[in-house]
């Protein structure tokens, strides 16, 4: 018997270009913030209800990645969830400094 095929590269894919096609950044930004906020209350057991010093000092601790790149990210997630807009260069660098922190 052939095994079922796995689909979930190529949903999340056609899932992606939906939303750029819509140019809704936003959205896109609003759904990164909130899968990377989970991963950070799955991974090292914190609260990320209140995005402060405290926070960064505590997810600093626990993640053991550079205090300056994790400020700089938590500092900007803030930006964007109390900005009304968000532009593609805010997407794109949001990902970027995303990615910045899950890669060290």
């Amino acid at each position: 018997i052939k095994p079922l095929e796995n689909t979930t590269i190529s949903f999340a894919k056609t899932i992606g270009n939906l939303y750029y096609q819509e140019q809704n950044h936003k959205s896109i930004a609003n759904k990164k913030i909130l899968y990377f906020l989970e991963r950070i209350r799955n991974t090292y057991l914190l609260e990320t209800d209140v995005l402060n010093a405290d926070f960064i000092d505590k997810l600093h601790l626990k993640s053991g990645k550079k205090k300056g790149e994790i400020k700089l990210l938590i500092n900007y997630i803030v930006k964007l969830n109390n900005a009304y807009e968000c532009s593609e260069q805010d997407l794109v660098r949001l990902n970027n400094l995303i990615e910045k922190f899950y890669k060290k």
